[in-house]
C-alpha cells in the first residue's frame, strides 16, 4: 500500500473514530429501528424506508450488529462504521469529482456517480449536496475536448446510479407505506415554519427520561384496564422502546386511527405522543395530526401526561361481544 493509498484509508478511519468517541451513533433511533426489523415487524419495515431524515442505508449497515452483538457493543461498533463509511463515501464523492473535472478520466465520473448513490440513501443530510455534484457532472464534459462530443453518455453514466437509487427508495415506499413520495412529505413550507418556531421555544428544565415515562404510562393503563395497548408514535417513540419488552408497547410510524381501531376490536388503545420538537415534528403523525399533542385528534381523548409525553385513550364504541357480556352481567 503507497503512502497515498494509506492517507486516504486513514483519514477515515482517524475521523470516524473521533466522530464515534464524541457524538455516538448519528442517529439515535437506529437501535429501535434495527430491533423492529430484526422482529419482521410492519414498524420495522415502514421506519427503514419512510423517512428522509433516518434513511434506509444506515440502518440496513447497523443492523448486523444489532442482529449479532449486545447492545452497548453494537453502538459502539456501528457508530464507527457508520461514520467511517459517511466519511469514506464523501471523500469519493470530492475526489472523484475533482478529478472529472481536472483530466476527465470516465473511472472518476464513475466513482462520484456511485458515491453519490450511496450518500442519497444515507439521508436529508446528504441529499443537497449529492443533487449539486450529480446534476453537475454530466457538464463537466464540456470543459475537456476529449469529452465534450460524448454528453449524453456522460448524463446517462453520471445520473443512472442517483437516479436507480431514488427508484428504488419510492419504490420501497409505494409497497410498504402506499405513497412513493411518503418519505419527503415532511419537507414543506409548514412542516419548516412549525420547526422554526419549536426550535426557538424553550424546554422545560428536568426533562424526565424516555423510559421512566414509558413505564409510568405502562403502570396507569394496567391500572385501569387488562386489555390495554398504547401505541408509541414516531421515530422517537422507537428509540424509546429498543430496550423495551413490554408487551403493552407498540410502535407505530404511521398513524390510522380507523384502521387500528378495526385491527385491535375489543382492547382498549392508547396512544403515546412525544413533544413535537426539533426532528420530531418532521414526522408523518405531525402532518398528517398538526395538533395531536395539544388537542388530541378526532376519537383521541387526554389521559394524562408523562414528562415530554402525552397520553390520548381511543374513545370507541363496545363491541357486540362487550355488549352481550354487559347484559348478562346486569341480569
Amino acid at each position: 500500500m503507497n503512502k497515498t493509498r494509506l492517507i486516504r484509508f486513514a483519514i477515515p478511519v482517524a475521523l470516524a473514530g473521533a466522530a464515534a468517541f464524541f457524538y455516538g451513533l448519528p442517529d439515535a433511533a437506529l437501535p429501535g429501528i434495527c430491533k423492529e426489523l430484526v422482529a419482521g415487524t410492519t414498524a420495522g419495515r415502514q421506519a427503514l424506508v419512510g423517512s428522509c431524515w433516518h434513511a434506509p442505508l444506515p440502518s440496513l449497515i447497523y443492523l448486523p450488529f444489532a442482529w449479532a452483538l449486545p447492545p452497548a457493543p453494537a453502538e459502539r461498533a456501528g457508530s464507527f462504521i457508520l461514520w467511517w463509511f459517511y466519511f469514506a463515501a464523501s471523500a469519493a464523492l470530492l475526489t472523484g469529482f475533482i478529478g472529472w473535472c481536472v483530466n476527465g478520466k470516465t473511472g472518476h465520473l464513475v466513482r462520484t456517480a456511485s458515491a453519490g448513490a450511496l450518500l442519497l440513501l444515507c439521508g436529508a443530510i446528504f441529499i443537497p449536496v449529492v443533487c449539486v455534484f450529480i446534476l453537475l457532472s454530466p457538464f463537466i464534459g464540456f470543459l475537456h475536448r476529449e469529452t465534450r462530443r460524448r454528453f449524453f453518455a456522460w448524463v446517462f453514466l453520471g445520473w443512472l446510479p442517483v437516479g436507480y437509487a431514488a427508484g428504488v427508495w419510492i419504490l420501497l415506499n409505494a409497497l410498504i407505506l402506499g405513497d412513493g413520495l411518503f418519505f419527503v412529505r415532511s419537507i414543506n413550507r409548514e412542516t419548516f415554519r412549525r420547526y422554526k418556531i419549536a426550535q426557538n421555544l424553550s424546554h422545560r428544565a428536568g426533562r424526565l427520561a424516555d423510559s421512566y415515562c414509558l413505564n409510568e404510562a405502562a403502570k396507569y393503563v394496567d391500572d385501569r384496564t387488562g386489555y390495554g395497548r398504547i401505541f408509541v408514535l414516531g421515530y422517537v417513540g422507537l428509540r424509546a422502546l429498543a430496550a423495551d419488552t413490554n408487551p403493552v408497547f407498540t410502535p407505530n410510524l404511521d398513524l390510522h386511527l380507523d384502521s387500528i381501531r378495526d385491527a385491535y376490536k375489543g382492547q382498549d388503545l392508547y396512544f403515546l405522543v412525544p413533544r413535537p420538537q426539533g426532528l420530531t415534528l418532521t414526522e408523518s403523525v405531525f402532518w398528517r395530526y398538526p395538533d395531536i399533542y395539544t388537542r388530541g385528534a378526532e376519537r383521541l381523548l387526554f389521559a394524562k401526561s408523562f414528562g415530554e409525553w402525552h397520553l390520548f385513550q381511543l374513545v370507541q364504541a363496545p363491541s357486540q361481544e362487550q355488549l352481550d357480556e354487559w347484559k348478562r352481567a346486569r341480569n
